[in-house]
């Protein structure tokens, strides 16, 4: 009979290529825990690509993350020894209704690492006897406290699909004001950790967009970007945690580490951010350093934060001028003209608008109105003097249209003459 038309019949086959026993990979890998010399049966789930090593002799459970790193190389074998993250620890009690005809809702303690325990990857737990069949889930509020190293812990809720809750919760209670001083450096660790992870994500962003600008869209395609499970930004920074420690003796200098992390990686701050540390500095009258950072455009600038600025101007005489700087930098011409005026430095900003386009077409009254609010006869009679320049230059005439009604001032400006003021 034809072999061949007997495979036919087959809907299942073995791979062609075995690996045969004596080419299987050495072993890479050793989940064990030193300090326990645990032997007896394990057996293993993984969670949230966490190992979970379960020990049935002591009922305990084991929690391996090879993502952290830090396993020892055994010289012999050259496999990577692992330690648990935490000690181990037993899975939580289990309360199992028992079904009756009642309504008394009774309930019966389900025996945990029993003989009858059946396990299937990842996280399936199967009790034979119970006839129930559970998940393994991870409790990252609990691993939040036991886990101590703070900086281990951020790295470790970085690789967990829901961990962001969790981490962000973390930072918050790190930042407090139950910590002193003495966090700073961790603190500043954990930044730069999170703005690395960042900064990699806006250049891959980046990256994208110029592919599809450049009409790259097959590279485009090919490329896959990899997101990281969690992903802290300025926005969750500024949300979920400085705007909850206000009241944080140590809120100026954790803000200003925050603000060199984001320097050091090239990102630049938010207004949000910036507009909070300018709010810090004022308040505990740190002008100085405020300066510094307007200085070197350490800040966000814009318009909105320059307004901001000279929203706080009376905190100290300083910060008008800062405000003024930042809009000078930015162009804001415009901006600048209206805060003159309202501070009643009318030539300065006539000098300012000379400059400007347009410079003959700025209207009197408004120049006119804000130098008679002054009070100051000789800042009056300097903008009258310099618009009356402008009308002989533009029309041939000193005298002012009736269309830009300016007839109060005229009589206060002969006002003035008349009595000699001037």
């Amino acid at each position: 009979m034809d072999r061949t038309s007997d495979f036919q019949h087959y809907y299942l086959e073995l791979s062609p290529d075995p690996v045969r026993f004596d080419a299987v990979s050495q072993l890479t890998n050793v989940f064990f825990d030193d300090a326990k010399q645990q032997s007896g049966r394990f057996a293993m789930n993984i969670v949230d690509d966490v190992v979970v090593v379960h020990h049935q002799a002591t009922a305990t459970s084991m929690l391996f993350d090879i993502a952290l790193g830090g396993g020892e190389i055994d010289a012999n074998s050259g496999a990577i020894i692992h330690q648990p993250i935490i000690p181990a620890k037993a899975i939580k009690p289990f309360a199992l209704e028992v079904p009756s005809i009642s309504l008394d809702g009774k309930t019966v303690n389900c025996d945990l690492y029993s003989q009858h325990w059946v396990l299937f990857q990842p996280n399936i737990v199967i009790d034979a006897k119970l006839g129930c069949l559970w998940s393994v889930l991870l409790k990252l509020t609990s691993l939040c406290t036991l886990i101590t190293d703070r900086i281990r812990l951020v790295e470790f809720l970085l690789q967990r699909t829901d961990g962001k809750s969790a981490l962000l919760n973390v930072l918050k209670e790190m930042m407090s004001t139950n910590y002193s001083g003495t966090m700073l450096p961790i603190i500043e660790s954990v930044f730069n950790k999170l703005n690395s992870l960042y900064k990699s994500v806006l250049d891959n962003e980046l990256q994208s967009q110029m592919a599809l600008m450049a009409l790259s869209s097959k590279t485009a395609s090919q490329k896959h970007m990899v997101t990281p499970r969690v992903l802290i930004d300025q926005a969750d920074m500024y949300t979920a945690v400085f705007s909850c420690i206000t009241e944080a003796e140590q809120l100026g200098k954790i803000l200003l580490l925050y603000l060199h992390s984001l320097a050091r990686h090239g990102i630049a701050p938010s207004h949000e951010l910036s507009k909070q540390i300018v709010i810090d500095l004022v308040n505990h009258k740190q002008f100085d350093t405020l300066q510094n950072l307007l200085k070197y455009s350490a800040l966000n600038e814009s318009k909105p934060l320059a307004c901001f600025l000279l929203s706080l101007s009376n905190s100290h005489p300083s910060i008008s001028q800062m405000a003024l700087d930042m809009l000078a930098r930015l162009n804001a011409n415009e901006i600048i003209l209206e805060v003159l005026l309202e501070k009643g430095q009318v030539v300065e900003a006539l000098r300012i608008a000379k400059q400007m386009p347009g410079a003959d077409s700025l209207p009197a009254r408004k120049y006119l109105e804000a130098a008679f609010k002054t009070k100051d006869a000789l800042v009056f009679h300097s903008v009258y003097n310099f618009f009356q320049a402008k009308n002989i230059r533009v029309r041939g005439s000193p005298d002012f249209l009736k269309h830009e009604q300016c007839g109060e001032y005229v009589q206060h400006y002969q006002t003035l003459i008349s009595t000699q003021c001037l």
